[in-house]
Order: C-alpha cells, then sequence, then structure tokens
C-alpha cells in the first residue's frame, strides 16, 4: 500500500507537551471518506488494495520504534471516562 513520502518532520515540546509535525508529499488521490473516521457505508475497494493492506502493515509490524501513539496516562484518565471500562496497562 502507497503510503506519501516523508519529507521532513520537527519535533518540539512546550508546557509539558510533546508535538510532531510531518511533511509529507502531496496526494491527489481522493479520500476514501471525507466528514470523518466513522464509516457510513459499505467501502467498495478491491481484494488487490486489501492484500497491499495486509502486506504493508506486516512490513511495519517489523520495524522497531520508541514513538508512543498513546500514553498509559491518557489511557488511565479516558477509558473509564470514555468507554465505562477499566483502563488497560500498555505493555507493547
Amino acid at each position: 500500500m502507497p503510503r506519501p513520502r516523508l519529507h521532513d518532520l520537527l519535533d518540539w515540546s512546550a508546557s509539558g507537551q510533546a508535538y510532531r509535525a510531518e511533511l509529507t508529499e502531496y496526494v491527489s488521490l481522493p479520500a476514501l471518506q471525507t466528514g470523518g473516521p466513522v464509516l457510513h457505508s459499505e467501502l467498495k475497494l478491491p481484494d488487490a488494495w486489501w492484500a497491499d493492506l495486509r502486506a504493508a502493515l506486516a512490513a511495519i509490524a517489523t520495524v522497531a520504534t520508541e514513538q508512543q501513539a498513546v500514553r498509559q496516562q491518557w489511557v488511565d484518565r479516558n477509558f473509564a471516562r470514555f468507554l465505562g471500562i477499566p483502563a488497560i496497562r500498555i505493555t507493547d
């Protein structure tokens, strides 16, 4: 699954928060959906698209990183608040 090429990135922190900005190449293809992350209709994607996605995810899974998408503090604070369930422990 092709991904836009990353041209540059900038990490900085302010007031105890960490930020990252990424500059990627422009992609002229239309988005699969606009207006938000919730699908309101089934996407009609070819089997090759799904196969490419599986291959891309398998390749990404082999790359070691120290980057965190979600911190334990956020999970602790928000799972009960938004999901009504106890917070899970992030281990991987």
